[in-house]
């Protein structure tokens, strides 16, 4: 309602193919990789050629970065931990559109801050997979956030 791509979702399977069941409390992916037999929400499954992680506080990227495979045969297309993917940083060009949307997610939610998962399709669309509200602030992470909110604090 608010303008954001987002990927379809729904309490029961709509007509077609590539419904996969979720479970409200996921955690990386685990429901995808074993599907739940009573499941609380259904997903579809899109064809994401990249997935990008951008770290959003108060309107600016703080961290941004792409998910690349960290085992020899990551998952075809769960990029999780689990599913043998990690968040590669600094390492890739990261579009500003795909900044701009995980701002603009963080603000329709109402949020200060947000690690938000953002999938480009293959015809080049962006849509936002998740808003992560207590993000891993590993690997530099946390650093990055201090920055940012100490730079905040000062100029209030």
């Amino acid at each position: 309602k608010a303008g954001v791509p987002t990927i379809e979702m729904g309490l029961r399977p709509s007509r077609g193919e590539n419904w996969l069941p979720r479970k409200a409390n996921h955690v990386g992916g685990a429901d995808l990789l074993h599907p739940p037999a009573h499941p609380d929400f259904w997903v579809k499954r899109e064809t994401i050629l990249r997935e990008f992680r951008i770290h959003s506080f108060k309107g600016k990227s703080i961290r941004a970065g792409m998910k690349v495979p960290r085992i020899p045969n990551p998952h075809e297309w769960i990029r999780s931990w689990d599913g043998g993917w990690r968040i590669s940083y600094g390492a890739h060009r990261i579009p500003d559109k795909v900044r701009k949307l995980a701002h603009q997610t963080v603000k329709v939610l109402g949020l200060d801050f947000a690690a938000v998962d953002i999938g480009e399709l293959t015809n080049g669309k962006l849509i936002v997979l998740e808003a992560n509200r207590a993000p891993g602030i590993e690997g530099g992470t946390i650093e990055k956030y201090a920055t940012a909110i100490r730079a905040w604090m000062e100029a209030q």
